[in-house]
């Protein structure tokens, strides 16, 4: 995660976090990454040191996809399609 400072060499933890989000955005509906990898990273990005968060109110939802997304997945609880619509949609929110 060290390497996401790296964005506009920016030590504002808050752009750096929407400027990833920006990227994952695009990423995904370019079809070159794909929601389970994009859904471990921003929970990664939650519990980095630095508190890599667009915003507080962000915070748990970054928490919420990768697990949500991993049980749907296994066919356990819940939609995968509406997960990744709403991990998109919150990603779009909270981009720079």
């Amino acid at each position: 995660m060290l390497a996401l400072q790296e964005f506009g060499l920016s030590t504002d933890s808050k752009l750096v976090a929407k400027k990833a989000f920006s990227i994952f955005v695009k990423a995904l509906e370019n079809n070159t990454t794909t929601y389970e990898k994009v859904s471990q990273k921003i929970y990664e990005m939650a519990f980095e040191p630095n508190i890599f968060i667009p915003d507080e109110q962000a915070e748990n939802q970054m928490m919420s996809f990768w697990d949500s997304l991993d049980v749907a997945n296994d066919g356990i609880y819940g939609n995968p399609v509406e997960i990744k619509m709403e991990m998109l949609a919150f990603l779009k929110q909270y981009e720079s």
